[in-house]
This record gives C-alpha cells, sequence and structure tokens, in this order.
C-alpha cells in the first residue's frame, strides 16, 4: 500500500482489534486512533477464469514473443497451462555448437538486444548455425523445444504469460498460420 508507520488487521469489529492490540506493547496507541476501513477496499483477490477452447487466439502478454498471436492446440486446466502453437523467434545468426566462439562478446550482447523475427522453423539454416536439430515422429527438436514439420512452435505457456479475451488476429498473422477467417472471403480481398 505504500504507507509507512500503519498497520492493518483484518477483522469484522472493531473490538476484535482492540482485543488483538492489547497485549502489543509497542502499538498501545493504536489501541485509541483506530480507523475502520471497508472490507472490500482492502485486499481483494480475483482469479481469473479463462475459458480457452481449442483453435482460439491468444497473445503473449511478455517474454521474446511479447505481442506475438498464437492458436490454442490443447488447454490443461488442472496445470492452468495451455499447449499454444506459434511462430518461432530464432535467432539465425547466433552461432551454436562447435561454431560457438567466445572472442565476440560485445557483439553477443549487441545482438542479444535485437528481436528475431518471428518465422518458421528452419532446420537448414539451424545446421548452418551449428545446432543440432532431432526427429520425434511428426516434430522436430531443437534446444529443448518442438517444431512441427510445417515450422510452428508447439509449447506450454502458463495461462498468466498469455492474454485471451477479445483477440483479433490480423489477415496478415492468419496468412501466415494458414487458416482462412470465417465469414472472410480472401478470393475478393486480392481483386
Amino acid at each position: 500500500m505504500g504507507v509507512k508507520g500503519y498497520i492493518y488487521v483484518e477483522s469484522y469489529k472493531q473490538t476484535h482489534v482492540e482485543t488483538a492490540l492489547e497485549n502489543v506493547g509497542n502499538l498501545r496507541m493504536g489501541k485509541w486512533k483506530q480507523e475502520m476501513v471497508p472490507v472490500n477496499d482492502v485486499l481483494k483477490v480475483v482469479k481469473e477464469q479463462v475459458g480457452l477452447k481449442v483453435k482460439q487466439w491468444v497473445r503473449f502478454k511478455r517474454g521474446l514473443s511479447k505481442g506475438d498471436i498464437a492458436q490454442v492446440d490443447n488447454v490443461g486446466l488442472a496445470q492452468n497451462q495451455a499447449h499454444l502453437k506459434l511462430l518461432p523467434r530464432i535467432d539465425y545468426t547466433r552461432m551454436r555448437g562447435a561454431l560457438r566462439s567466445t572472442s565476440n562478446k560485445a557483439d553477443n550482447k549487441q545482438k542479444k538486444k535485437r528481436r528475431p523475427p518471428a518465422k518458421p522453423f528452419d532446420s537448414e539454416a539451424v545446421g548452418a548455425i551449428g545446432g543440432e536439430v532431432h526427429s520425434d515422429g511428426d516434430f522436430l527438436l531443437f534446444e529443448g523445444n518442438r517444431y512441427s514439420l510445417k515450422g510452428f512452435l508447439y509449447k506450454n505457456i502458463t495461462m498468466s504469460a498469455i492474454l485471451a479475451d477479445c483477440v483479433k488476429p490480423t489477415l496478415a498473422e492468419l496468412e501466415r498460420f494458414e487458416e482462412q477467417p470465417e465469414d472472410v472471403n480472401l478470393e475478393m480481398l486480392l481483386d
């Protein structure tokens, strides 16, 4: 609350607060100077119930993908997580594995500040920078993340890291996901 020298005691009656302060030596003055604060104004905890559905669009609130669009692939309410499909942001200029050099530390700091573009995963480009890509059935594995053969990243994200209310993807974002929006004829828009 940002107020120094004040102690807030939660109770339904002022006599309960007086009884609680009676045996505390440093709070003797508080026995005579008390102000009741409405219970609703002090602390309000609201658990946000997000009703995510499969194929719903969401946006990221923070991190490298802040503001990016993603599509819900699966929902795990018990773990408070959503499994999302998104376009990854991989820095294809940063060397990995044996090709990594420690001599250009200043250059690496400057590269870390840049945000790589969101584009489909390219296993050949990862191999060119020394990264190792492994196959796992229908998915490719790179740096602990799973990528589809079409280049999308599939990842578990906590519900607090995404915005799900009133998310409307742009036409350009829909084209990147190769999805046709409902009630929109793309042929008419291209004419």
